[in-house]
């Protein structure tokens, strides 16, 4: 039996196409990564923003992905968390072992001060 996911995502699935607010239903098992960032080094916020928009347009190309989307506090504390959707963890791994994944946390990691937290999940129940 497959689960059903809605997602709120900021990207059509496997379009490459912006359109925002759309609800995708997705029909599968899905594998689902949580990042907790550590906090911003200061004066990077701004850059640190533009560099998950542009890395979620190279990361948007990789079969198997489904969204991302950056998430804030909404009290103010604690650090930004992203949450990325592929349809596998096998999907999610190929694109964790790309080049354009090692350029983007190579590009990003002079705006963090720490390191940040993965956490990995799989659709149990729709």
């Amino acid at each position: 039996m497959l689960d059903v996911m809605r997602v709120r995502c900021a990207r059509a699935a496997f379009t490459g196409e912006l359109q925002p607010d759309r609800q995708l239903e997705v029909s599968f098992p899905v594998f689902v990564n949580f990042v907790e960032f550590p906090p911003i080094a200061e004066g990077h916020d701004e850059d640190f923003l533009a560099w998950f928009a542009a890395s979620n347009e190279a990361f948007g190309r990789f079969p198997g992905f489904i969204c991302r989307q950056l998430l804030k506090p909404q009290d103010g504390q604690g650090g930004y968390v992203a949450i990325v959707v592929h349809e596998s963890a096998e999907t999610f791994g190929r694109m964790q072992r790309s080049a354009e994944r090692d350029q983007a946390w190579e590009q990003v990691s002079r705006f963090l001060a720490g390191t940040p937290r993965p956490r990995f999940f799989q659709g149990a129940v729709g």
